[in-house]
């Protein structure tokens, strides 16, 4: 792909592109423009180095960068030792909240966090880190009601562990 056609692409429509994932893809409590500056700034920096057009287009490469780079995001997040309970919701609505307390809006992930996975199965530990079902589904080569079913299950775990330790 020339330079031209990918300063083009930049300028025109990777602002789109970033914003309609932002859209689909939401990261709760985490600014809308932000999150689109930090998914089209992520791909500025790469394109000219990374992008094979012989590999896939190049919105198919850009929206890998984007997935990968939400994943990061909610990683950040986790380590800045808060995370949002919001953060925690899929699109796929699981009431995660009812887990510790309606009147609590976030908990302290140094202390819950790794205790919070170390009961969770993979699967769950994926959607925590901000994957959708149908990511996971296809990720473990599965159904997407499996997916729903066994989070779900481990969901009720954790709300019998937390509800025990009151």
């Amino acid at each position: 792909m020339t330079k031209d056609r990918i300063d083009s692409f930049i300028n025109n429509d990777l602002y789109k592109l970033a914003g309609a994932y932002v859209k689909n893809n939401p990261i709760i409590n985490y600014d809308y423009h932000d999150y689109v500056q930090e998914l089209v700034l992520d791909i500025w920096i790469r394109i000219n180095e990374e992008y094979d057009e012989n590999k896939g287009a190049l919105t198919t490469w850009c929206y890998q960068k984007f997935r990968a780079k939400r994943t990061t995001l909610i990683r950040q997040n986790l380590n800045n030792n808060l995370i949002s309970i919001d953060t925690l919701l899929d699109n796929d609505g699981l009431e995660f909240k009812e887990l510790l307390s309606k009147n609590v809006n976030e908990i302290n992930a140094s202390l819950y966090y790794a205790e919070l996975l170390s009961h969770c199965g993979p699967m769950t530990q994926e959607w925590l880190y901000g994957y959708s079902y149908s990511e996971i589904a296809v990720k473990f080569k599965c159904s997407k009601s499996k997916v729903a079913t066994l989070i779900n299950k481990d969901l009720e775990h954790l709300k019998k562990l937390f509800s025990e330790g009151k």
